[in-house]
């Protein structure tokens, strides 16, 4: 990833992106913790709020 790290969402996309395992090449030691990690919650609000926004947008065009 471009910041040197992984973190839940680059993991998430490069995961999501593969075929299987034999697709993953780590180029670093993985620590497992990150998927301890929990996501911040603003990005969390974002999420809700994007998706309330979503609904929205689907009812009022039905």
């Amino acid at each position: 990833p471009p910041s040197g790290a992984l973190n839940l969402f680059n993991l998430y996309v490069a995961l999501s992106r593969s075929h299987g395992r034999s697709q993953i090449c780590l180029l670093h030691d993985l620590d497992e913790n990150i998927f301890l990690k929990t996501h911040r919650n603003e990005l969390l609000m974002e999420d809700d709020r994007l998706e309330e926004r979503s609904g929205r947008t689907c009812n009022w065009w039905k």
